[in-house]
């Protein structure tokens, strides 16, 4: 009778956690987005929608160029995280805390700089913004990202 009742309980345990939703990943940032902001090409392009597993690559061009790669996907823990390693830099991982009514908002309270990602989507813009304290004041850079082409270019 215990054999029988634990066995009820662990199936009972293991239906209620497959009835759980899993987070949803962001899939509205797919696409190519341009941005020419501050006399700088920022391109980032996101791949992947509807796999539960997004990629992304960032270039930017202006007075330095850089580049970086970009993943947004489970964490093993439940959720979702935003991994960033910028210019080949090893992976930096921010939990997703949020991503209610396409605005999605990526943690890291111990990362130097930045602690937070966020994305939103207007219509056909992608917004980005870095933020976090640096000498204990908050910092910010914001992007601005028009949905585009792969063989668009700012105007010159």
């Amino acid at each position: 009778m215990r054999a029988r009742f634990f066995s009820l309980a662990l199936l009972t345990t293991a239906a209620t956690a497959a009835a759980q939703p899993a987070p949803l990943s962001p899939d509205w940032i797919a696409g190519y987005w341009l941005s020419c902001d501050n006399g700088a090409q920022v391109a980032e392009n996101w791949l992947g929608a509807g796999t539960g597993t997004l990629l992304g690559t960032n270039f930017t061009q202006g007075e330095q160029a850089s580049y970086e790669f970009l993943r947004v996907a489970a964490n093993g823990r439940g959720g979702i995280s935003y991994y960033s390693m910028p210019n080949g830099a090893p992976v930096t991982e921010f939990t997703m805390t949020s991503n209610e009514n396409r605005r999605a908002v990526f943690e890291n309270p111990a990362h130097d700089f930045p602690q937070r990602v966020i994305y939103w989507r207007d219509g056909g813009r992608l917004h980005a913004r870095i933020e976090g304290e640096i000498s204990g004041r908050l910092e910010s850079q914001d992007w601005t990202f028009r949905r585009s082409r792969p063989d668009q270019n700012c105007p010159r």
